[in-house]
């Protein structure tokens, strides 16, 4: 009787130590990765392909869908750019719309600007009320107002 009142005592007070959870997947290509690897991975996917829609008191009413798109905006508004990198440099200019890979890249302070297509308005950085549609259209277009 007393044999087993220790066992069962010994059994009641035992803690376990806490392990951490490895977890692995292994992809058809036969890499493996853990699941920190693949939360990140997951982070940077969607950083890198997700819109933001903000509407904040610092840029208010601005809409950028790709990578890159108005990455640099301070205190400009009412903003849209569609694209990789479209009004990436853009950081006071507002109601300017870029649609378009890389379209009104460098534009800082331009404001009222249209660009549609690749490239377009590619180099303006203070021109204001321009429309370019196509291909690098206004691509070398600075400083220029109303084209």
């Amino acid at each position: 009787m007393t044999r087993l009142f220790c066992a069962t005592l010994l059994l009641v007070s035992w803690q376990a130590v806490p392990q951490p959870l490895a977890v692995t997947n292994t992809f058809s290509n036969s890499t493996v990765a853990d699941a920190e690897e693949i939360n990140q991975n997951f982070a940077d996917i969607i950083d890198g392909v997700n819109g933001k829609l903000t509407t904040d008191n610092d840029d208010p009413y601005n809409t950028a869908v790709g990578f890159n798109t108005l990455s640099n905006i301070t205190t400009g508004f009412g903003n849209t750019a569609i694209g990789y990198e479209s009004l990436a440099a853009n950081t006071e200019g507002g109601r300017n719309t870029a649609s378009g890979f890389r379209a009104l890249l460098n534009n800082l302070t331009g404001y009222q600007n249209t660009a549609t297509g690749y490239g377009a308005l590619f180099d303006n950085t203070i021109g204001s009320y321009n429309t370019a549609s196509g291909y690098t259209a206004l691509f070398s277009n600075t400083e220029g107002d109303y084209n």
